[in-house]
């Protein structure tokens, strides 16, 4: 060939000039829960041979204080990982944050002052403390729907313990006229009788957002000992001004609430 055509030149590979750097993709988790009760080992993969994974567990960034991951390890408390894969010759992927909740308190029952949409009512009450975390695919069975209202429960534990925080989980989606919740409150009782309140926030209407997103809302409050938790989680009830149908039913998206 390079006899018969002595201008042809041929190379093994092709440049980077062609090309660039292909970046890498982030890793994956092999675990899919999020929320566990004493602990959870964490468990990376990369979908290419020969990577490098590192991660921070403690909110910093992994690609300057990243630890490099050699094999899984649990976690015993509520942790945000961050991670990212690096390969030489390759452009690092991107840092992907993950974050996992302890529950530390145990809920015995939960007790729902409005029902759930027929269409999102899942497992009931019982869903909004099976540590089982519901995905963006909310029409799959594990979320409870609420439309056009608040919604107010009551929570009881395992044993009167000491209370500080509320971690509630929650959708939004303006598309599918899902908003978080406009706000909280919080009474507790050793009794279940009379009730102090310790804790009550509001929030502004929402500014213009769009696609599907999910949040843990933690609700904090000086440590009060309890047997039971009222929580009202207020709805955003119409749909806002900017929404293109403004003043539509809005729906309120729930499928988890831990208690610390």
């Amino acid at each position: 060939m390079k006899k018969q055509c002595p201008w042809l030149q041929a190379y093994n590979g092709v440049s980077e000039e062609v090309f660039g750097i292909s970046q890498l993709n982030p890793p994956t988790l092999e675990m899919e829960e999020r929320i566990f009760a004493d602990s959870i080992l964490i468990d990376f993969k990369s979908n290419f041979r020969n990577t490098e994974i590192y991660y921070t567990i403690d909110g910093s960034s992994p690609d300057s204080n990243g630890i490099l991951y050699t094999h899984p390890f649990p976690i015993f408390k509520t942790t945000g990982i961050k991670a990212y894969v690096k390969k030489k010759g390759w452009e690092d992927s991107k840092v992907i944050t993950v974050d996992f909740l302890k529950a530390n308190i145990r809920i015995a029952e939960v007790k729902l002052k409005q029902k759930p949409a027929k269409n999102y009512s899942a497992n009931g009450p019982a869903t909004l403390f099976d540590l089982e975390k519901g995905s963006k695919r909310f029409t799959e069975g594990t979320w409870l729907g609420f439309e056009g209202s608040d919604l107010d429960m009551t929570l009881s534990l395992e044993k009167n313990d000491t209370v500080q925080e509320i971690v509630v989980s929650t959708l939004a989606s303006p598309g599918s006229w899902i908003f978080y919740p406009r706000g909280f409150k919080v009474s507790v009782s050793s009794d279940g009788k009379n009730f102090k309140e310790v804790q009550d926030i509001k929030k502004p209407t929402p500014d213009i957002f769009q696609g599907t997103h999910l949040d843990f809302q933690k609700i904090t409050f000086n440590p009060v000992e309890a047997k039971f938790v009222q929580l009202k989680v207020r709805g955003q009830i119409k749909n806002p001004s900017w929404h293109p149908n403004p003043g539509g039913k809005s729906w309120l998206f729930i499928d988890e609430i831990m208690i610390n």
